[in-house]
């Protein structure tokens, strides 16, 4: 059976609206009455709030992943270090 558990994540949303979730361009401007987002660096076009929420679920990915790996190495003194697979899992090397 697959672990259930979850985990709330405190990510701080400051520029998420203006930060492409593709290519990472941060827009200079964006009225809050644009409602779609188009990046002026590789042309992305998403609604404002789909393409802020993408990017809060990364910010919260990332942290959550560093988190992991953290508790990992403290309770783990003694084993080799953990390789990160192109998956996203990790492996003991």
């Amino acid at each position: 059976m697959a672990d259930a558990t979850r985990r709330l994540v405190r990510v701080n949303p400051r520029g998420t609206t203006r930060t492409c979730n593709k290519c990472g361009h941060l827009n200079d401007k964006l009225p809050l009455s644009q409602r779609a987002f188009l990046c002026a660096a590789c042309g992305h076009t998403d609604d404002r709030d789909v393409n802020a929420a993408k990017n809060i679920l990364g910010r919260g990915m990332a942290l959550r992943v560093t988190a992991e790996v953290q508790e990992w190495e403290h309770s783990k003194v003694n084993m080799k270090r953990w390789v990160v697979k192109k998956q996203g899992s990790y492996q003991c090397r």
